[in-house]
């Protein structure tokens, strides 16, 4: 049996790509982002891959599939299986739905033009983006991926420096038990 990891990182990880492994170049274990450049990389034929396995429905183990599922629909000659929890097809269906629905829906300059008013009109996307970033250091620190966490909670300061966001900062820098004294005299 031959093993190729594509990726083993976490959601939000900004060093390490989204879980994905492929055995004897037939069999996909679930589809993180992103996939086709890693299969290139080492020589995987996207198409050859007979059999999709996916082992829970979060989006750090589905987003590299719409592309992988178009290109294996565009080039290969074998079908491809999918097997995974109960509601697979409903939740891949759903999944490639609401992108063909983003797509259409910003993909003229009129589109784009109405959804970044839309943003604007619910307070700015900064804010938006601000919170978002906070989320996702938020569950990097319960994870205690510290750096990374880091990452995204500065981040989040830089866009909007709410309280929630500077106590965030300062309990990241606190507890990180590879934090310099500097650091911990920032926090």
């Amino acid at each position: 049996m031959r093993l190729a990891f594509l990726g083993s990182g976490a959601a939000f990880s900004q060093e390490r790509y989204n879980g994905a492994v492929v055995m004897d170049g037939r069999i996909l274990l679930d589809g993180g982002a992103p996939l086709l450049p890693h299969m290139h990389r080492l020589g995987i034929d996207p198409g050859a891959v007979q059999l999709l396995f996916l082992t829970h429905f979060h989006g750090d183990h589905l987003l590299g599939l719409p592309p992988f599922v178009l290109h294996h629909a565009l080039v290969s000659q074998t079908p491809l299986t999918v097997i995974g929890p109960a509601g697979v097809e409903k939740v891949l269906q759903t999944l490639f739905g609401l992108l063909k629905d983003a797509y259409e829906s910003i993909s003229t300059p009129n589109g784009r033009a109405k959804y970044d008013a839309s943003l604007k009109a619910r307070g700015g996307s900064r804010k938006d983006e601000a919170a978002i970033a906070l989320k996702m250091g938020d569950v990097l620190l319960k994870k205690r991926d510290f750096p990374e966490a880091l990452n995204k909670i500065r981040r989040a300061v830089e866009l909007d420096a709410t309280g929630d966001a500077l106590a965030a900062l300062a309990w990241c820098l606190a507890s990180d038990p590879k934090s310099s004294a500097a650091a911990k005299e920032e926090a």
